[in-house]
């Protein structure tokens, strides 16, 4: 046996239960193809065991996760709760205080998924692909601000340093795929963010250091609507974002690629512990149906293989998963698929068992 990885595995609440537990399957058939293997430690936190115990994250469990290669995470979130405090409690605290500041979100078109960019843009190829490079830990996300009954103000505020290493990453992201690189910020409104810090940063940069990648400034609302409906690139192509920024287009990717069911993410620390999960999110209403898609959470497991060095059975991972589209067997890719989630990873398991290397 090759090396193993210390994963802390958190499924959450609802379908993120249901989904890790197939991405734990299909995690385990390919480390034993490729000559590696999982230890997990499993972490009960989510909503309802906020309800039960009273704790959302502690510290040490903060401190024990930062222990860890790797967090696989589902989803969390109850409706018995108020809206964002488990959220903020566990999620945003393992985001912050591991300083996964790189929140990364790839949405790639695949054969047999109906997705409605195709509608919109037919000539595009299977692989196409919009990789959305959102900054994890600033901004308005910080939480800095008040409300006194009358007036509430929330600060988006982030450090040179900040906006520094996520433009460096994204630049070296779009280089190393040949890629154009668009920074979607809103330098005609926000004066001191975007016009007198990050566009300008972004511009000196590629100037400076990275001349090779063609890049250029976008306002985010026009990125949103207009240009990936009706003037999209015809190649690939990475977006750089803010926090707030980042969160809502990603979703309208998703959602123009096949849905939140192919939705994967990773929250990166480069120098440390990084957490992959859905962008789903713990959807009550459909849990305990048996249909919701596990593809989303396996397609985030690939992203983990990535970041551990893993690539050879990262790209197995995938191409089983893309061959398993083209067959036609996983056609929706809204949460609830209406195919039986365990039949789905049946489907992705057989397909990585007679697969070549």
């Amino acid at each position: 046996m090759g090396k193993v990885y210390n994963l802390a595995v958190v499924p959450g609440d609802f379908i993120g239960k249901e989904v890790v537990e197939e991405e734990m399957k299909v995690l385990k058939i390919i480390a034993e193809q490729f000559g590696f293997a999982f230890k997990v430690t499993l972490y009960p936190h989510g909503g309802e065991y906020y309800i039960k115990t009273g704790e959302l994250l502690s510290d040490s469990t903060l401190a024990e996760l930062r222990g860890h290669d790797a967090i696989v995470f589902g989803a969390v979130g109850h409706p018995e709760l108020q809206k964002g405090e488990v959220e903020k409690g566990i999620l945003l605290k393992i985001r912050f205080g591991l300083d996964q500041y790189i929140n990364l979100r790839p949405s790639k078109l695949y054969a047999g998924v109906d997705a409605p960019i195709r509608k919109i843009h037919p000539g595009l190829p299977d692989d196409y692909e919009i990789t959305v490079v959102r900054e994890g830990v600033g901004g308005l996300y910080k939480g800095i601000g008040s409300y006194d009954g009358v007036v509430a103000r929330q600060e988006m505020n982030y450090t040179n340093a900040e906006v520094e290493r996520i433009l460096r990453y994204a630049y070296e992201l779009a280089r190393d795929k040949g890629q154009e690189l668009i920074l979607g910020f809103k330098s005609n409104v926000l004066e001191y963010v975007s016009a007198q810090q990050w566009q300008p940063m972004f511009e000196k940069m590629g100037k400076k250091i990275y001349p090779e990648v063609l890049a250029k400034y976008a306002h985010i609302d026009a990125l949103n609507g207009p240009m990936l409906i009706n003037s999209i690139p015809q190649e690939s192509f990475v977006i750089v974002t803010g926090n707030m920024f980042g969160d809502v287009i990603t979703d309208l990717t998703a959602s123009l690629f096949g849905g939140m069911g192919v939705g994967a993410s990773a929250c990166i620390n480069p120098y440390g512990t990084s957490m992959f999960e859905p962008i789903h999110g713990s959807s009550p209403k459909d849990y305990g149906k048996g249909t919701v898609s596990p593809v989303a959470a396996i397609l985030s497991g690939v992203l983990m293989l990535k970041n551990l060095g893993e690539e050879k059975a990262a790209k197995k991972l995938e191409l089983s998963v893309v061959n398993v589209l083209k067959q036609g067997k996983i056609p929706d890719f809204t949460i609830n698929s209406g195919v039986p989630t365990k039949q789905q990873t049946q489907y992705i398991m057989e397909e990585i068992k007679k697969r070549t290397q």
